[in-house]
Order: structure tokens, then sequence, then C-alpha cells
């Protein structure tokens, strides 16, 4: 757990994920890819998921494009998605346990804050929309922006350099190992939080972020 004193010490910009530590929507993806499989008479193989954890979401279709032979363009493919999951961005998904406090508390302290995600920017858009978010956030970039996922070091670079912070002097908050593992390769501070999706990932996950939240909530507690 990470001590709600000193967590924001030397800390000039954070940077949030979206999925799984804003948004508590990792759980509708597997549905997705198997509905999105299925309506071509694929079966999902075992052990997908994590074989995408850190792609982004345009990554993610160069993937399903080549190892499953679709004659889809990824235009075609993104769109799909996007339309499979849109409905539950803009008015399904909740917020993570904290998360609104944990921003009003950070707006409150005038440190300037960005979104980093791998996920599209229509459904960032529609999940930021929703809950009125975009005021706290000083940019927001997608993969739309940043086509390459969690694996690289970019996204998180170009955040901190939009909110003005050298990556010494940037918080990250993060849910799988890999994107606890490519921020802290950056040289930022990594505060983990914790989602059903990554709990095979747990101990790990513990052990390498430089803190651990089960909710966000514990830095305002």
């Amino acid at each position: 757990m990470a001590d709600r004193i000193d967590f924001l010490a030397g800390i000039d910009g954070v940077i949030f994920d979206l999925d799984g530590t804003l948004a508590d929507s990792m759980w509708i993806w597997r549905d997705i890819d198997l509905n999105y499989l299925g309506r071509r008479g694929i079966e999902m193989p075992e052990g997908l998921q994590k074989e995408l954890t850190g792609l982004s979401l345009h990554e993610n279709a160069v993937y399903f494009k080549t190892r499953f032979s679709l004659p889809d363009s990824l235009e075609e493919i993104l769109d799909e998605w996007n339309r499979m999951a849109y409905a539950y961005y803009e008015s399904i998904i909740p917020m993570k346990e904290g998360a609104m406090s944990l921003l009003q508390f950070l707006q409150k302290k005038q440190i300037p804050m960005a979104v980093a995600t791998s996920n599209s920017f229509e459904l960032t858009d529609a999940f930021l929309s929703h809950w009125a978010l975009y005021p706290f956030f000083k940019c927001v970039l997608t993969s739309r922006e940043i086509p390459q996922g969690k694996t690289s070091t970019r996204i998180y670079f170009e955040a901190a350099e939009q909110l003005g912070s050298v990556p010494q002097r940037t918080l990250v908050f993060e849910d799988t190992l890999i994107s606890v593992q490519t921020a802290l390769s950056a040289g930022m501070k990594v505060l983990a939080v914790e989602d059903a999706d990554s709990a095979d990932e747990r101990e790990a996950i513990r052990q390498t972020a430089d803190g651990y939240l089960v909710s966000l909530e514990e830095l305002l507690s």
C-alpha cells in the first residue's frame, strides 16, 4: 500500500491508464473477442487475452488479422470492435473504486494529469465524456495518437512532455505487469492498481511496482 503522505513527494505530473485503472472495463474484452471470432466460426484460443496484454487496439487488430487470416482490413476490424464496445464505454462501464475522489484530490493539489491508454480514441472519449472527466486532464493520449502499445515507452514519454514533467518526477498508475515494467523502464514512479483481470500476475506486480493499491481510495483514507 502506498503512503498517502508520500505518494506525491517530488511529483510534477500524474499519468493514468484507462482500462483496469480508471475504468472497470477489462471484463468486457474477453466477451468481445469471443463474439468477434465466433461470428467468423473461429474458436477463441486458450490464453489469447494474455498474448494481447500490453498491445494497443491497433496492434491487436494487426495480431488478429495475421493470426486468424482475416480478410477484413485493419480499419474494418477496429470499426467493428468499436461498435461492439461503444455502448459499454458510453453508459455501462463504471469507474474504479476511489477514482473520482483521487482525481478531485489531485486537481485541488494542482497536479497536472494525463490519460495514456492503448484503447481507441472513440471508446476513451465515450467513457471520459460519460463521466465528465475531461476537465481533470491536460492531455489524453490513445492508440490514435500513439499506435504503439504499452510494450513501448513512447506513450509515457509523450504524456510526461505534454504535462511539463520530466520522467523522474512523473507518477504513473497502471494495472498490468507489462505496463508497470514499461513505465518503470521510462524512469517513472509507478503505483499499481489491482484489477481482477490481472489476478494471476498479482504477486509479480506487487514486487515490481513502487506501490500496490487494492483500491485507489487507499491513497485518500
